[in-house]
């Protein structure tokens, strides 16, 4: 991670913890700071992330394949998340969680002081365990499905108006040169 992906972290971990409520903080994925305290409870359980690489196999006649790497894939994790109504605002959580799947934001996922890069959240599932008997959700399951995050480079749009100016130079340059040649030729007149 080079030096501007760790201010990026860093200001997205201090802007997501509440100074006042920093007790028993566990991680964040942007506005969701996971914690455990007494009053507030928004931990994960089984927390897993998966690191893969993509490769292909070329078959040649009479003898072993070979096996060839080509670049890693695209980071997945998965953070489920009960919820219990008396230590979180369910209906909160679940608004917050679909506005980020729905506008496709991504931040920052920190567990435990460990910055796992940049993901957006892919999908989300959520379970009514229990109901209390006003209808609202007293226990819920959630399933955060996220994966890495990678911006977008423009390099060809670069490359191809600067190739473009280059060509359009040239192109007036030559324009020039013939207007001058044929006006040589026809004694002045083009007409």
């Amino acid at each position: 991670m080079g030096i501007l992906g760790a201010i990026s972290t860093a200001v997205n971990f201090l802007n997501t913890f509440n100074i006042f409520n920093y007790a028993g903080s566990i991680g964040s994925y942007g506005p969701l700071t996971f914690q455990v305290s007494e009053r507030k409870q928004l931990t994960p359980r089984d927390f897993s992330i998966t690191y893969k690489g993509r490769s292909t196999k070329h078959q040649r006649l009479g003898t072993v394949d070979i096996t060839e790497f080509q670049t890693r894939e695209l980071r997945t994790a998965t953070v489920p998340i009960k919820l219990i109504g008396t230590r979180t605002s369910i209906p909160g959580f679940m608004n917050t969680v679909q506005r980020i799947a729905e506008n496709g934001e991504h931040y920052s996922l920190i567990i435990g002081g460990r910055s796992f890069g940049t993901y957006s959240l892919t999908s989300v599932g959520i379970k009514y365990v229990y109901t209390a008997t006003n209808g609202h959700p007293a226990i819920a399951e959630a399933d955060l499905n996220l994966e890495e995050y990678v911006p977008a480079i423009n390099r060809v749009g670069a490359e191809i108006s600067g190739i473009l100016g280059t060509v359009a130079a040239v192109g007036t340059a030559i324009a020039e040169k013939n207007v001058g040649a044929i006006a040589s030729l026809a004694g002045g007149r083009l007409w």
